[in-house]
């Protein structure tokens, strides 16, 4: 038997490489895929393409022809990915890396694609200041997205840094941030179902490493994420995935079908551990686990077989209920640790005791996020209990799938809201953002567009808005009368819209 201290990571591919699409390989006598997006003929599998020498740094290496499959029609009369116009899509413009393994005749078979252009820490906009931050996050980050389609769009914002220059030269080969991931939905002609003008979307966590690409020998993104995934037709199996197993797989990634935001954050004081004398603190670290623990509750259902989305449940609420339990581990650590509060009143000018304070003031900020009426969730407070060894009664973990808990935690019940949050108060706090978008990128599909995640009623011009800053303004100490109004008053909201937006959509 072996053990590891965590779960393995989630791949795809046996190898990889970096090359550039040439043209299609028509000399290939093989039957042309019988289904594709967009009118007949489908488009010829087979590929010319020329290799990356990190010689010369360009394509100037060996040719040689791959194979790119077609995927078959999936759910919906949608594909997961396709070929057509992949040669002259946007964002292959700096290469693809294609990973997969050789077939028995030697023919490399790709079966996830990553556009080298998207990782490169090279931005399109750089942002700089608190406010101009909170705007682009806001409004910017899913701007036109339809419009958009096929691209890839970089943004980089800071805070603190004076000069674009300085603000992107404080990114660094051995950096570790934290990843914001959100994934939007399915537009067009062939459009998936927006309930009540709602495109909830899909969250996770993650962890980006700034590194240098063995290939292309300049500085990328790594990037791993943490995904909690309820059980589903594609294949997604709860855990971590490596981005191209989740994102740029062709059997079962995203990639191609939906537009993704992820947010890398850099923060010193959450992404470094804090070592004070014998104690070393590691929020970030506690995050990536605890992550992973939902995520093995995920795959078994917590013991029934079956994990299912409900409004207590989910990616998002879920993900969110392993950044609590990561904080209250930091505190239940601090407080039972004697010699911690010695070891900072004795070293005032070590500066790691000079981080202490902004690190609470961060740690404060996010518990608030997620309790935002100061009530804590039943489920999720035992759990942190069970898992920071204070209770001793080997009760197995609890789960609340009921809407009262979700309501305990509305902010962390969208997507969207969860992302734009949690990005938020990382900004507030210092810290600098990578805003990394493609838009349902790869071969071109002319029966669907992009579309943003929302809140409720997102689609709907300003009822969103409205929803959302009404919410934001209530805060409830005690749930009895004063939730009872809320709730009262968001379920008139929605009577009152869903018969008209009905009507006009059908």
């Amino acid at each position: 038997m072996v053990e590891i201290g965590l779960e393995p990571v989630q791949i795809t591919g046996r190898e990889y490489g970096l090359v550039r699409l040439l043209a299609p390989d028509t000399r290939v006598d093989v039957a042309l895929p019988t289904a594709c997006p967009g009118a007949p003929p489908c488009p010829t599998e087979y590929f010319k393409v020329q290799h990356f020498d990190a010689t010369a740094a360009d394509f100037t290496g060996p040719i040689e022809t791959i194979r790119i499959p077609q995927q078959p029609k999936l759910k919906g009369d949608r594909f997961f990915s396709n070929i057509r116009d992949l040669i002259d899509a946007p964002a292959g413009a700096a290469g693809w890396y294609v990973y997969g393994a050789r077939d028995e005749s030697g023919v490399f078979t790709v079966q996830s694609l990553q556009p080298r252009q998207l990782m490169q820490l090279t931005p399109d906009q750089v942002i700089l200041g608190e406010k101009p931050g909170r705007h682009y996050l806001d409004r910017d980050n899913w701007q036109d997205t339809p419009a958009r389609k096929g691209q890839v769009q970089r943004g980089l914002g800071s805070p603190t840094a004076e000069t674009e220059a300085a603000a992107s030269t404080n990114w660094q080969a051995g950096d570790n941030a934290l990843v914001i991931h959100v994934f939007g939905g399915i537009g067009g002609d062939n459009q998936e179902l927006t309930p009540a003008g709602t495109v909830s979307g899909h969250f996770a966590y993650g962890l980006a490493q700034v590194v240098t690409e063995p290939i292309a020998q300049e500085l990328q993104f790594k990037i791993n994420y943490q995904q909690i995934y309820a059980h589903n037709s594609g294949g997604i199996i709860s855990g971590t995935h490596d981005w191209s197993s989740y994102a740029g797989d062709m059997q079962r990634g995203w990639l191609g079908q939906r537009p993704f935001s992820d947010i890398v954050v850099k923060l010193d004081y959450f992404t470094e551990p804090l070592q004070l004398g014998a104690t070393r603190l590691s929020l970030f670290e506690q995050l990536l686990i605890q992550a992973q623990v939902i995520a093995a509750r995920y795959r078994t259902g917590d013991g029934t077989g079956v994990a299912t989305v409900t409004p207590a449940t989910s990616c998002v609420q879920d993900s969110s209920q392993a950044m609590f339990i990561a904080i209250e581990q930091i505190r239940t650590q601090a407080a039972a640790d004697p010699t911690l509060q010695t070891y900072i009143q004795d070293h005032p000018n070590d500066p790691e005791v000079q981080k202490i304070d902004q690190f609470a003031t961060l740690a404060m900020n996010l518990h608030q996020a997620l309790s935002p009426y100061g009530v804590i969730r039943r489920d999720w407070e035992s759990n942190a209990e069970e898992l920071a060894g204070v209770n001793a009664r080997g009760n197995p973990l609890a789960t609340d799938s009921g809407l009262v808990a979700g309501i305990f935690s509305w902010r962390t019940m969208m997507p969207r809201w969860g992302q734009d949050d949690i990005a938020y108060i990382f900004l507030k706090n210092g810290a600098d953002l990578w805003f990394l978008r493609p838009n349902q990128i790869g071969g071109f599909d002319p029966t669907i567009a992009p579309i943003p995640p929302t809140a409720l009623f997102g689609l709907i011009p300003v009822v969103s808005r409205v929803a959302l800053r009404a919410a934001r303004s209530f805060a409830v100490p005690w749930w009895s009368t004063s939730l009872l109004v809320y709730s009262g008053l968001a379920l008139l909201l929605i009577v009152a819209v869903i018969p008209v937006y009905g009507r006009k959509s059908g």
